[in-house]
């Protein structure tokens, strides 16, 4: 009898914790909601916005985020990791070259628009084409899409359960 209720109270206990990851994760008051980015990656949200807009890309804001948070963060010059980019025409074309982050950001944002076109990207939610084109993007890093695709699918899921 003593066992019985023994697993009783372990079981309501993982029931109790289990709840309260739950809680953590998606819900809450928004103030105690983690970031996705980090505070330099958001800082760069203006002009990755304004570039985004100029290109046709204001859909993909996040995405972009995503692509800055895995390449650096936000913290170096060459915040997007375009440096290597067709676009690319003021500094070497090797990793890390560019030292304005504003033409990183531009450059980015034209390299990601290109990739998304040519894997016949959709629209935001479309992510099998996202991640071919996430692939294009930085094809020499391994498992690069998945990690940039974590951000984005995180970033999207808290935008949209505060909406």
């Amino acid at each position: 009898m003593i066992i019985a209720g023994g697993w009783v109270a372990v079981f309501i206990l993982l029931i109790i914790v289990l709840f309260g990851a739950w809680f953590a994760i998606a819900g809450g008051d928004e103030s105690e909601q983690t970031e996705v980015f980090s505070a330099e990656v958001l800082a760069y949200e203006p002009l990755i916005q304004q570039y985004a807009d100029q290109y046709g890309m204001s859909e993909y804001v996040e995405l972009i985020k995503a692509v800055m948070m895995q390449e650096s963060g936000g913290l170096r010059t060459d915040p997007m990791g375009s440096s290597e980019s067709e676009y690319n025409i003021r500094y070497p074309r090797a990793p890390n070259e560019i030292l304005e982050p504003e033409y990183s950001i531009y450059c980015g944002v034209l390299e990601l628009r290109d990739c998304l076109i040519e894997a016949g990207v959709e629209n935001p939610v479309d992510i099998e084409n996202i991640r071919l084109a996430l692939q294009q993007y930085n094809a020499e890093v391994e498992e690069y899409d998945s990690l940039v695709l974590q951000y984005y699918i995180f970033a999207k899921h808290l935008i949209e359960s505060h909406i």
